[in-house]
């Protein structure tokens, strides 16, 4: 799969979560490619700070605390980007659950090759 069609799966994955999750908003499909850029960054650069430094905590929970780390990072990426943004955590926790789900089912969809 080229990135392209992976990055537009991912954008159409978020805008989808933007529409079903309350708190989770959107001003269109664009915002959602520029969001979805921010979101590899931002899982590229700074998610892996946070997962070595909550180690302990992600071990005790049995790997549950990474569920948080998601949603903070998509809190984060819904403060830095101008289109997309979330109103509250519990908004973020739920609506990086829904963009997991969406994003895996959406991709499965498309033919690799």
């Amino acid at each position: 799969m080229t990135p392209l069609i992976r990055w537009f799966v991912m954008s159409l994955s978020l805008w989808i979560t933007a529409g079903i999750v309350p708190g989770v908003h959107m001003k269109g499909f664009l915002s959602a490619f520029l969001a979805v850029l921010f979101m590899g960054l931002v899982n590229f650069f700074i998610k892996p700070i946070f997962v070595l430094l909550t180690l302990p905590i992600t071990i005790l929970s049995l790997g549950l605390f990474s569920i948080f780390i998601n949603a903070l990072m998509f809190f984060f990426v819904g403060r830095i980007s101008d289109g997309f943004w979330v109103d509250t955590i519990p908004a973020a926790i739920f609506g990086s659950i829904v963009y997991w789900i969406i994003s895996a089912v959406l991709l499965s969809l498309v033919k690799y090759e």
